[in-house]
Order: structure tokens, then C-alpha cells, then sequence
């Protein structure tokens, strides 16, 4: 996967984030519910600056710095989030830590404003549907949908009934999957080095290319209506007397499927922008008869 950033903070900064991230939960009616969710993050990253703190809480820090570059984006460019903001008000952000059941509001809507905040970034206009139902992203005549899973077996299940709802409806889209929770990306885990940190992201990385080759060949290929897939990794690096950063990895595949004549020259190059933004250099995928070549 591509390096995508690694984040650290100021005092100063906090502060500001913490006043952004109110600002935007009044401005949108959002009721916070103590203990859960963005409450959650205000509470443990205001008690790591408070002048008797004992302790820094990297990991909520490192989400809070995130989760407010991403709203900022959108708040610039005037996209309209409430209801997925409303929706982080409850669940957990513990990247890189499979959630309990019905216990993932926050990372689900926090990838999806991620998303969309990297094409607009990206200068690529995304919609956030303010409705529970449908796909999670409109981006010109393409529909993208944000999962969160929290095991590998939960992952054809989603590709395929993304594809069933595609097909039914007549349209194409992209696949957009944070990959943290399901393939095991070292949140919990410290290093003793920036060596021994190099080494075993190494190493896992391979295992998840692997396993990501493995999906394009047994789902992506098969699945019709999706034209490009993108992942994310967001976890926390831990270093022995450092503290900890949150980094987030991205890649992203392209799908062209040559013997599907009816897919227009338009649609390809949106989808092939669309993937571009969280991989410059997109994997390229040549799909005939449902099938690698």
C-alpha cells in the first residue's frame, strides 16, 4: 500500500480542532451521547492537554486531527455531511481493533467522509447522500460504496451485493474498503524501533497484497458493474519512547473489462480519476469473461 500521511499535533491545534469539531456538531444538531463516539474523542483528547493529565492519548488525538482535516475539506467546499456526522455520535475509534457488534457507527462514517473529502481534495465533486439507504457516495454517474469490515469473510458478501444492487439499478460504481480492522494493521502493537516497525510493515504488507491479488481474482473480476475498488489503512504507529502517529495507507485498482461493450469511454475515465485519488498510479485490471487476464 501507499504511504498516505502520518499526523502529529500541538497543544494550540488541539484546542482548535476541538472548537472546529463542536462548532460543526451544534451547526449540524448533533446531540452528543457521553462516552460513545465523537463525545467520546473530545472527552479523551481534552483530557490528554489538561494540565493534569498523567498521560498522552495518541490514538485520540491522532483520530481527532483526521477526522477534522477531513470536515474542514468538506466544510470549504460546502458539502453537506449532517447525517453522517450525526451518525458518528456513536461507536468506537479504535482502528486497527475489530468493532463488537452494531458497535461501528463512527469508523463506517468517518471512512466515508474521508473519501469524500480525498476527491475533493482531489478536485473531484462527491455527494453524501443524506439518506440510511443506497450507496454511501455519488460521484458524476458512478456510485461508490464505503464498508468498514471487520473480517475478511464479510468481504465478498459486500462486493457482491454491491453489484447486485448495480445491476439491478443499471449502474456502475467503485468499491471503497478500509482494510485495518479486517487484515490486522498493528494498532495494538508496539515496536522497540523504527526498524522493527519497517520490517513488520514489510512483511504484512506482502501478506496483504496477497490476499487483496487473492479478492481481485475470486470477486472483483466477477462482479460486472464495479469498475475500480480503493482501500484505506488507518492504524497507529507506536514506537518504544515515541508515543504514537496515526498513518493512513491508501491503494486502489482500475478495472477495464474489454468485452463489455456497452460501458462507455466517459464512465471509464471517470472511474479511473475516481481511484486516482487515493493511488496516483492506479493497478490496472484487464478483465474478460468475468476473469483476469
Amino acid at each position: 500500500m501507499m504511504l498516505q500521511s502520518e499526523s502529529i499535533y500541538s497543544v494550540k491545534q488541539v484546542e482548535a480542532d476541538i472548537a472546529f469539531l463542536e462548532y460543526q456538531c451544534k451547526k449540524n444538531q448533533v446531540a452528543l451521547t457521553t462516552g460513545t463516539g465523537i463525545a467520546k474523542l473530545i472527552a479523551d483528547c481534552r483530557g490528554s492537554i489538561s494540565p493534569n493529565a498523567t498521560s498522552v492519548d495518541a490514538t485520540a488525538l491522532s483520530v481527532l486531527f483526521s477526522v477534522t482535516d477531513s470536515l474542514k475539506a468538506l466544510w470549504v467546499g460546502n458539502a453537506v455531511f449532517t447525517n453522517q456526522l450525526r451518525a458518528m455520535n456513536t461507536g468506537n475509534f479504535a482502528y486497527g481493533n475489530p468493532d463488537a457488534p452494531l458497535d461501528h457507527n463512527f469508523k463506517d462514517f468517518e471512512f466515508e467522509i474521508f473519501s469524500a473529502s480525498q476527491l475533493l481534495k482531489s478536485g473531484i465533486e462527491a455527494g453524501l447522500p443524506q439518506h440510511t439507504t443506497g450507496e454511501d457516495l455519488e460521484v458524476g454517474d458512478l456510485l461508490v460504496q464505503c464498508k468498514h469490515p471487520s473480517t475478511t469473510l464479510q468481504v465478498d458478501t459486500l462486493i457482491r451485493a454491491f453489484t447486485n444492487r448495480l445491476y439491478n439499478e443499471g449502474k456502475y460504481g467503485v468499491f471503497g474498503m478500509a482494510v485495518e480492522d479486517c487484515l490486522g494493521y498493528p494498532s495494538a502493537k508496539e515496536f522497540e524501533s523504527e526498524q522493527e516497525y519497517n520490517d513488520f510493515m514489510l512483511n504484512h504488507n506482502a501478506k496483504v497484497e496477497q490476499e487483496l491479488n487473492e479478492l481481485y481474482q475470486r470477486r472483483v473480476a466477477s462482479s460486472t458493474s464495479v469498475l475500480g475498488l480503493y482501500t484505506t489503512a488507518s492504524f497507529f504507529k507506536k514506537i518504544k519512547g515515541h508515543g504514537a502517529r496515526m498513518v493512513r495507507m491508501s491503494n486502489s485498482v482500475f478495472c477495464f473489462r474489454t468485452d463489455r461493450k456497452e460501458i462507455p469511454d466517459a464512465l471509464y475515465k471517470q472511474a479511473y480519476r475516481l481511484v486516482s485519488s487515493f493511488n496516483p498510479s492506479p493497478n490496472w485490471l484487464t478483465i474478460e469473461k468475468q476473469a483476469l487476464k
